[in-house]
């Protein structure tokens, strides 16, 4: 309780110092707006949204925007491009302040957020700014130990949890992706697999069939998917490319690729493996 406390307590701080610091006219700041690729921020606004209320939100206080940054990628692992260049900015003082969403859009692991508390120790960065809280050198940048560390354990348990639920995946042997053509997704009992086409299983092994005869080249089997209403999973018509998975995937006879191994399927194969390696 006594921790909740002193949280509550810093929150209310926090605020009082931004309102207190809003015009300070010597900051020159950089918007930062980040959103997973991976779906692991389903919760954190999107992109367009962190940039449009913390625009909005720099107006009303007379912030000083050098430039907007925005990345679509996990804090989780090294490798940001643009927080990487955004931080060279600041490095070579272009500018001295972020305003941010929330303090975990800048940094989920521990070199990202050493990163920034350095440079707010070797003063290049003065400030980080959100619609809430203001963080500084002189006051509470020990919290942001805190949160980077917080937000780093956060990944860490999303990541451990998706792996066990894909090794439990693996055991079932469930496909644990998009259901590829001749396919689809559904619920078997308690767990989800996937299941032949109705419409399209014949038809991939007809073009399995085809094109192991020899007498036929990926160019005439897009033809002949086309004569036979093979689409996408989109419903479009099949492009080179496409042909070429469909003709290699090992889905079809009932192995899957996920995390750069293979692992036997318990959902129906459409092909036998002798047919897949005459058409090899």
């Amino acid at each position: 309780m006594a921790f909740l406390d002193s949280l509550k307590q810093f929150k209310l701080s926090t605020t009082r110092e931004a309102i207190k610091g809003y015009m300070n006219s010597s900051l020159k700041y950089f918007i930062y707006a980040r959103k997973s690729s991976e779906g692991k921020d389903r919760q954190a606004l999107s992109i367009e949204s962190q940039i449009r209320e913390l625009r909005e939100f720099a107006a009303k206080f007379s912030l000083e925007i050098i430039d907007v940054f925005e990345e679509s990628q996990s804090a989780y692992k090294l490798g940001r491009p643009v927080f990487d260049g955004m931080m060279k900015q600041i490095e070579a003082e272009k500018a001295n302040a972020l305003l941010v969403w929330k303090p975990d859009r800048l940094a989920r692991n521990a070199l990202d957020g050493g990163r920034v508390i350095q440079a707010i120790d070797d003063n290049h960065l003065k400030e980080i700014r959100t619609p809430y809280e203001c963080y500084k050198q002189e006051d509470n940048r020990m919290m942001l130990y805190i949160l980077f560390g917080m937000s780093n354990d956060y990944s860490r348990q999303i990541s451990a949890n998706v792996k066990r639920g894909l090794r439990q995946k693996y055991a079932r042997g469930e496909y644990p992706n998009k259901a590829p053509i001749g396919y689809i997704n559904a619920k078997t009992g308690l767990s989800r697999n996937i299941v032949p086409d109705p419409e399209k299983a014949d038809l991939i092994v007809k073009v399995y069939k085809l094109f192991a005869t020899g007498n036929y080249s990926v160019m005439d089997m897009l033809k002949v998917a086309k004569e036979w209403g093979l689409t996408s999973i989109y419903g479009k018509d099949i492009c080179k490319s496409a042909m070429y998975r469909i003709l290699t995937s090992t889905d079809y006879y009932g192995v899957y690729r996920h995390g750069g191994e293979y692992h036997q399927g318990s959902y129906e194969p459409i092909i036998s493996k002798t047919l897949y390696d005459q058409v090899q």
